[in-house]
This record gives C-alpha cells, structure tokens and sequence, in this order.
C-alpha cells in the first residue's frame, strides 16, 4: 500500500505517454501476498519489502527507508523527547500503536528488539497505515511508520518524529519478478519504468529514502 501510494500514479501516467498500448493493473497487498501471487503468476512484476524466499524470484534492490517513531507535539510533551533520535530501549517504554504480528513492519520492530533483548507490548496493534496515524492524530500513543508515511504531517506540524537508534530501523524496497516462466515485452517494459520512476522519486524528494550504492539496476527493456 505504502509503495502504490507514492508510485502507482507516476508509473500510470508515465506508462500513458511511453507504452499507450499498455494496460496496467495495479493491486496491493502485504509483501507475503504479493509473493505469492507473483510465484502462481498472477502478477507480472512486484514491488515488495519482504525476500525471506527468493527461490525462483529475479530480486533488485532499489532504496532503503527509515523507520521512524512519531507522535502530536502534545503526546510529546508528556515525554523527555528532546533529541532527533530515540534508543530503541525506550521506545518500548511508549504507548505505542503498530501493525499486528505478521505485517512486515511489525516483523522489522519484533526483529530489532530480538537484538537488544527487550520485549515489544503495544498499546494498539491496527494493520491499516491509515488507521496508525488517525489514532496518533488523536493522542492515543506513538505510532512507527516509514518516515515517508508520516512526511506531509511532519512538515506541517501535525507530528513531530524521531530516529530510532541503538538499533536503527529500516527496510528495503526491491523490484521483483519470476524467473520461471518468461517475462513477455510488456511487463518488461512496465518493470523498467517502475524502477526508473522509483530511484527518481527518491532522487526528487518525493520519496524520503537512500538509493543503495552500487545499484543492482535490472536491465529489461531500453
């Protein structure tokens, strides 16, 4: 949801003056879903943050996001905050509202507090991005998002956010496909553009996110 929310209508609209005989269908999911539908065929190319199996998948590398804890300045004031970053250690400690286990995300925080020996006990669990930051907007706790999710809030005061530290938190975005069956022209093509338009996003601005250096950049269709 997060990705075909900043690149789905870039890449349509691109696609439109590039490839007009091409017609795109874009669905969303979590990662685990739309591996599976790319390994029964039923999408040509994923964007995806999870590869825990990449057996038959052709997988590119294309940013890597932070992760960020966030809150209203007046949920904030109630703690010592004062630092753009936070340690992980105490993040714990906040009333926090994060996807349930099994989402991507959360994967990433319970992973992050395997290494520091500390337990993860949410205030809320909600899967919907959407839902986090109404229920953060509200004062109900400290929600983590990518700090893409959060940016137009951010900028306009509506949250204040911070790093996490000791260990930092992020996630990777790669350009997917199968390697067991072939891919035709058209997909191709799409696939191409997607992976142009996603490093120019971030090399915009529009995207908060670093591109990996060397880039592992797929070459499908000039």
């Amino acid at each position: 949801g997060t990705v075909g929310e900043l690149l789905a209508a870039p890449l349509i609209e691109a696609a439109k003056l590039k490839y007009p005989d091409i017609r795109i269908r874009v669905v969303e999911a979590m990662s685990g879903y739309v591996l599976e539908w790319l390994k029964r065929g039923e999408v040509d190319v994923a964007m995806i943050y999870a590869t825990s199996d990449p057996r038959g998948l052709e997988v590119h590398h294309g940013l890597s996001e932070e992760i960020c804890i966030f809150a209203t300045p007046e949920t904030a004031a109630g703690h010592v905050l004062g630092k753009p970053d936070i340690d992980l250690a105490s993040a714990l400690k906040l009333p926090l509202v994060v996807p349930g286990p099994g989402h991507g995300l959360r994967n990433l925080i319970d992973d992050a507090a395997v290494t520091i020996r500390k337990p993860v006990n949410p205030a809320i669990e909600i899967d919907s991005y959407s839902q986090i930051k109404k229920l953060v907007s509200r004062g109900l706790g400290f929600g983590v998002l990518p700090q893409m999710a959060i940016e137009r809030e951010t900028r306009s005061g509506i949250f204040r956010s911070w790093r996490f530290a000791n260990p930092s938190i992020t996630r990777k975005v790669y350009l997917a496909y199968s390697t067991e069956r072939p891919l035709l022209n058209a997909p191709r093509a799409v696939a191409q553009l997607s992976w142009e338009i996603l490093r120019q996003l971030v090399s915009d601005g529009e995207w908060t996110a670093e591109l990996p250096q060397p880039a592992n950049h797929p070459s499908l269709y000039g």
